[in-house]
């Protein structure tokens, strides 16, 4: 299970995940995105350098957010999707 901090700056919410990111995280993850996710573009920060591993349907929702303007920050390459 992993760990979903929020902090708020003005209208940027930036988000740490710590540990085993998976399926049964992402009600979690789209709670603390709900603010960010109902605006057009979203001003939002992932920060995934934390994250231990990442399951395929994490990876699909998280790329979902990328494809809508979120800024994912990991350790991996840009473009590695891995886990």
């Amino acid at each position: 299970m992993a760990t979903i901090t929020v902090a708020r700056r003005g209208t940027l919410h930036r988000l740490i995940i710590r540990g085993a990111l998976g399926a049964k995280d992402l009600k979690r993850l789209e709670h603390a995105c709900r603010d960010a996710l109902q605006h057009q573009h979203l001003p939002i920060e992932i920060d995934l350098t934390r994250v231990t591993t990442m399951d395929e349907s994490a990876k699909t929702y998280l790329h979902r957010l990328e494809t809508r303007g979120a800024a994912l920050h990991s350790a991996r390459p840009p473009g590695d999707r891995g886990g």
